[in-house]
């Protein structure tokens, strides 16, 4: 837990550091970043083979907070999580609860200007994989796993007063490591964000 915090630091006081750095042409001094929306997750068939026919509901989180470093990027730190419920559709009380996180650095590109127009991102750092399940109404926790992971994605902002609203597409992807063996995991969503 203690490497936990300490990553998590690096990559939130890192954007400090470069804003610090910056000279001032942006429009605000710090950005803050909330969204939601679908999320599909793939996962490996070592998770899945327990449930018959799936039936699956999922989403995405995402928190940010960014600083800009020259008149078309921001950078920050982020917090990405999807969620699923995968129920077995013949047995609703075989199911599996999976969160997958992914803590990390993150860069916003605006070809244009900050918060107006299409973007891209790109963020990289420490992923986790969580799951719970239950099997016959017996709630069973797995341990939390820690790996490494990425996120790719590409959005249109729509600048409203002194925030903006986006819609976004990303897909990501999760390496986990554990002590029993290795599983992945790649995320597909779609939603939409606020920047204040």
């Amino acid at each position: 837990m203690k490497k936990l915090l300490i990553i998590m630091l690096i990559f939130f006081i890192t954007p400090v550091y470069a804003g610090a750095l910056y000279d001032g042409t942006g429009s605000r001094p710090i950005y803050f970043s909330f969204g939601f929306g679908y999320a599909y997750n793939n996962y490996d068939d070592s998770l899945t083979n327990t449930l018959n026919e799936i039936d699956r509901i999922g989403g995405y989180l995402n928190v940010g907070i960014y600083l800009p470093v020259a008149e078309q990027i921001l950078v920050g730190g982020v917090f990405n999580i999807s969620f699923d419920k995968l129920v077995d559709s013949n047995d609703a009380y075989n199911y599996l609860y999976v969160n997958n996180g992914l803590i990390s650095g993150s860069v916003l590109y605006y070809p244009s200007k900050i918060e107006d127009g299409f973007y891209f991102r790109g963020d990289i750092g420490l992923s986790y994989a969580k799951v719970n399940f239950s099997d016959n109404r017996d709630l069973r926790k797995d341990s939390l796993d820690l790996g490494a992971g990425f996120l790719v994605g590409l959005g249109y902002s729509i600048p409203l007063m002194s925030r903006s609203l986006s819609f976004d597409l990303f897909v990501s992807h999760r390496q986990i490591f554990n002590s029993e063996n290795e599983s992945s995991s790649t995320t597909f969503g779609g939603g939409i964000s606020v920047m204040f």
